[in-house]
C-alpha cells in the first residue's frame, strides 16, 4: 500500500465532495479502469441516532442500507446518480 493513500477495494480516495446527515460523499479513482466515481459512505452511528430508524444490529443496518439503495435505484433524475457498486464493511 502506498503511504498516505487510502484504498477501498480497488478505489483510491481522492477527496470529499460533500456530506449530509448520514455520511459523506467521496471522489474516488478506480485503479482498475482509471475512471473517477462518487462514493457515498454511510455512517452507522448517524443512522442509528436518526429518530425514524433505529437499527440495533448489523443486520438491521444492512436492511436500512439496502432500503436506501433500492430507493436510489428507483429515482431517475439528471442530478441523482445511479448506483454502480455496493461495498459493505463492518468498519463504518
Amino acid at each position: 500500500m502506498l503511504q498516505g493513500i487510502t484504498f477501498v477495494n480497488q478505489y483510491i480516495i481522492v477527496g470529499t465532495l460533500g456530506q449530509g446527515a448520514f455520511g459523506k460523499v467521496k471522489l474516488v479513482l478506480n485503479s482498475a479502469d482509471m475512471n473517477l466515481y462518487a462514493v457515498k459512505l454511510l455512517s452507522k452511528g448517524s443512522l442509528m441516532r436518526h429518530q425514524r430508524m433505529r437499527p440495533r444490529t448489523a443486520s438491521d443496518f444492512q436492511v436500512e442500507a439496502q432500503r436506501r439503495m433500492n430507493v436510489i435505484r428507483l429515482l431517475h433524475h439528471p442530478n441523482i446518480i445511479c448506483p454502480f457498486e455496493v461495498i459493505g464493511t463492518l468498519l463504518i
